[in-house]
């Protein structure tokens, strides 16, 4: 009997070494099959000292530093150096770059390391900031190691998973783990972390993923792209066997969509939405306290030409279920301009169908250009000349573009800021939002140029209380000095 029992412990042993092995041997396969593939991205860039930004801002009126000219200014952007990763893939027969948008934001200088130590210069070919994802160009004749994309809902909860890329700068590296969840819902706020309004669910693995490791692919046994590398969810700084990747299947559009048109075509429905809480739930007759409950329409919106209105409250698109308003924006996110989608929608207490065709999402950069060529179309933008900017009502589009998706965010957009003008030397960006003028609430353009241009022939400085990404802050602005003569 001893015998017998010994017999079997030594044949789990062998059988579990014999595994290791082939484990062992597999990830060795995949790395030296796909590591050639993958790139380290190093970048200059240029970005604005925030802490020295909130300092001038507070000290602009106690304290202003002025150019040559006499006018105030803030801290100049300073030229930073970073790291991260990336990997080759191929299209209609070119070569192209994929990594995160985050690791070349701001470049001047982009530089690929490739796993053969030659370097090339890369240029920013585009990106999509809703994915965090953006697409190199590199001028090569030779033939690049390349990787394919694999099907990302075909991934399985506890599948090898294996992170390639450029730990710390150190160069390549590969670490080894499993798929922890093929979809990672990370919506809830509790959480403390802010995904992508865009990605709908992240690809969770235990592989380390660490700094540098940005835009890296994440690849299975056959060292095909399951996902690219994003983030890490992290109490101590470091890799706590949380990392999250992008799924292919949506980068793959996405990076698609940068080489064919040089951006992404995105739809849009043409909605503003809220929450359902239990008060709402019990005054529109809603069993669950689910949906997403239509603030507006956009005029000539998709949504209003199929006959959504306000009080409407979206409970299904195409049959997915809409629990509440980032499903909205993220489900529409993934579908194409053009698509004709079927909504479900509760109105007084009955369902509705609805057939909407979906338009392409204008983005910001599709905005100022249109500004120059279609006035018009673009009737509702108003430049102000006394501060070199311009401004328009804050659709629902830029809510989207600009973070300010909460309703409780009133004001007016500002649309266009002249490069080296006024209103750009006192710290105020393309889509700040205006909230208040000197302690008054903004909730039109007319509103806000009134109150700019009575401002500027008092030759008064106004505190304007903006909304900026997430944050709000007051800037101080000024009249520029030839806008207060000879105004009525």
């Amino acid at each position: 009997m001893f015998f017998k029992k010994y017999s079997i412990m030594v044949c789990l042993f062998i059988w579990g070494a014999i595994y290791n092995l082939a484990q062992a041997d597999t990830i060795t396969s995949v790395g030296q099959k796909a590591m050639p593939a993958v790139v380290s991205i190093a970048v200059l860039s240029s970005v604005n000292d925030e802490d020295a930004l909130k300092n001038r801002i507070a000290l602009m009126f106690l304290a202003p530093r002025k150019d040559i000219f006499g006018h105030e200014i803030l801290n100049a952007p300073r030229k930073v150096g970073s790291l991260g990763s990336g990997f080759v893939i191929y299209s209609r027969g070119k070569p192209y770059i994929v990594t995160n948008y985050h690791t070349v934001e701001n470049a001047i200088k982009i530089k690929v390391t490739f796993f053969d130590d030659s370097i090339l210069n890369a240029t920013l070919m585009g990106y999509d900031a809703g994915t965090d994802l953006a697409v190199l160009e590199v001028d090569t004749k030779r033939t690049l190691t390349a990787l394919t994309w694999a099907d990302s809902k075909k991934i399985k909860l506890g599948q090898r998973a294996i992170a390639l890329g450029n730990s710390y700068g150190l160069g390549p590296t590969l670490t080894a783990g499993v798929v922890s969840s093929p979809g990672r819902d990370l919506s809830d706020p509790s959480l403390g972390f802010t995904s992508s309004q865009l990605i709908n669910k992240f690809i969770q693995t235990d592989a380390s993923i660490n700094k540098g490791n940005s835009g890296g692919p994440l690849v299975n046994e056959a060292g095909e792209v399951i996902g690219v590398n994003f983030a890490i969810l992290t109490s101590s700084g470091g890799s706590d066997g949380v990392g999250l990747a992008i799924p292919a299947n949506m980068a793959k559009k996405v990076v698609q969509n940068i080489i064919d048109f040089g951006r992404v075509k995105r739809a849009w429905l043409g909605i503003s939405v809220q929450g359902i809480t239990k008060e709402i739930a019990d005054n529109l007759n809603l069993k669950k306290m689910e949906g997403a409950l239509v603030i507006s329409a956009t005029d000539n919106g998709p949504a209003k030409q199929a006959g959504i209105k306000s009080r409407d409250v979206i409970l299904r698109i195409n049959d997915i279920p809409i629990k509440d308003t980032t499903d909205v924006s993220r489900t529409i996110g993934q579908l194409a301009v053009g698509e004709v989608i079927n909504i479900d929608a509760w109105r007084d207490g009955t369902h509705k169908q609805f057939k909407a065709k979906l338009q392409e999402f204008q983005s910001q950069e599709d905005y100022r250009t249109t500004i120059k060529t279609s006035k018009n179309v673009l009737k509702d933008h108003i430049k102000l000349e006394n501060y070199d900017m311009g401004i328009t009502p804050l659709t629902w589009q830029f809510r989207q573009r600009y973070n300010a998706e909460n309703p409780t965010i009133q004001g007016v957009l500002v649309s266009d800021v002249k490069e080296g003008g006024w209103a750009e030397k006192n710290g105020i960006l393309t889509g700040d939002i205006v909230l208040e003028i000197n302690g008054q609430p903004i909730t039109s353009t007319e509103t806000l140029k009134e109150k700019m241009d009575q401002e500027a022939r008092l030759k008064k400085p106004l505190l304007l209380f903006l909304y900026r990404m997430g944050q709000k802050l007051y800037v101080g602005l000024r009249p520029k000095p030839e806008a207060t003569v000879n105004r009525k």
